[in-house]
């Protein structure tokens, strides 16, 4: 038997410290507090679990939730695929002057999912970053991140898909608008360089569909868009990631089981991320729609032990509803596909995200080295290197 804590083993014996290091008189009456607030909790979570069926029914008869049965998995396992993730780490900032490590990689996929794996490092840098106020450094170094992440996109779609491929997939950790807000200064060409990548892969003759998969689901956009189209409000629902996700975890509990049917997910109605100009997110989206890129989101699950997800799906002209419907319903294919038994993930997307994972305590060992060269006399520099060298094989 292993001896050694994980992060997780770490984390729960530091907050039982600080539990115990509370005074004992707050405590009681935190105590009280708490199951006062989880009896409430528990007489909400009743009335939501009463009226998820009714409600869940309602959306697929009126076609807001699809269902689809996805019988050819071996095909969409054996596409040319890939997944592209950027990282950053920010460190240093006591004078105002920081470091940014970031890095984005390119994961590929050329003979299927249970093929060889081709792992790519598109870029890799230290950039110093002079903020004194604090108030810009985390904007802009996601913007610089997200900059290297674009520039991966470009390099698969022109260098790494070979002509005689006909169609591949390529997976983004992330949503297609990234960042929902936007760049610092106004710099459009970030927006443009990004749009017009994605394009090139959808009007290529060798296409490449881009898709953005979002694991955190944020927003109430397709709860608004049911409550306007049924002309009905939902009560006891704050936000999306609640209202779908109680609805999809029904149907596939409930209803699902019922058709003796092997691999059926459902799937929210596909809409177009929101462009009318009321909010920061919406003037982005409309930036992309003006290089005539057209983004469609859908939410869906894969199984009631998987988390929801957002797809967002990449076309380059506005799509008739057969169109939007068919390349909605391959897209989550190749999601379902790729995701393997135990994995709450994409296989490109759990392989793209830990390759570019720059830790955080990795980053802050480097700094001290940037930091250390830049004090020390310069004989020194050599054994400094030596050192960080022999820590890295040692570990």
């Amino acid at each position: 038997m292993s001896n050694q804590f994980t992060l997780e083993d770490l984390k729960r014996i530091i907050r039982k410290i600080e539990f115990n290091k509370t005074p004992s008189e707050l405590l009681i009456r935190l105590i009280a507090k708490a199951t006062e607030r989880g009896n409430e909790l528990r007489e909400d979570i009743k009335k939501i679990r009463k009226s998820v069926a009714k409600i869940a029914e309602e959306l697929l008869l009126n076609g807001l939730i699809k269902k689809l049965e996805i019988s050819d998995i071996d095909n969409f396992r054996k596409k040319f695929s890939a997944g592209i993730d950027g990282s950053r780490q920010l460190v240093g900032g006591k004078t105002g002057k920081y470091y940014l490590m970031l890095d984005a990689v390119i994961v590929k996929f050329p003979e299927g999912i249970f093929g060889p794996i081709d792992v790519k490092y598109s870029d890799v840098d230290i950039l110093p970053i002079f903020d004194p106020s604090g108030n810009t450094v985390n904007s802009l170094s996601e913007d610089l991140m997200l900059e290297l992440e674009t520039k991966a996109i470009r390099r698969f779609i022109n260098r790494e898909v070979p002509s005689t491929v006909k169609e591949s997939y390529l997976i983004l950790d992330g949503p297609i608008v990234d960042p929902p807000r936007p760049p610092l200064g106004g710099d459009e060409s970030y927006i443009d360089l990004r749009a017009f990548s994605i394009r090139e892969g959808l009007i290529a003759s060798n296409k490449v569909y881009t898709l953005g998969y979002v694991k955190k689901v944020s927003g109430s956009i397709f709860k608004s868009y049911v409550e306007e189209n049924l002309n009905r409000k939902f009560d006891g629902f704050n936000y999306d990631l609640d209202f779908v996700g109680s609805c999809l975890i029904y149907l596939l509990s409930t209803v699902a089981p019922l058709e003796s049917k092997n691999n059926i997910i459902y799937y929210t109605v596909p809409i177009e991320l929101p462009h009318d100009l009321s909010d920061s997110f919406s003037k982005t989206y409309s930036m992309y729609r003006n290089c005539n890129l057209y983004v469609f989101y859908t939410y869906s699950m894969l199984g009631g032990k998987t988390s929801i997800f957002r797809l967002d799906i990449a076309f380059d002209r506005y799509p008739t509803e057969a169109e939007l419907l068919k390349r909605t319903e391959d897209a989550l294919k190749i999601i379902y596909s790729s995701t393997l038994p135990g994995m709450r993930h994409p296989i490109q997307i759990i392989i793209a995200h830990n390759k570019a994972n720059i830790r955080k305590g990795a980053a802050e060992i480097l700094f001290q080295e940037i930091m250390t060269r830049g004090i020390v006399l310069k004989d020194a520099n050599d054994n400094i290197t030596l050192k960080l060298k022999n820590f890295l094989i040692e570990d």
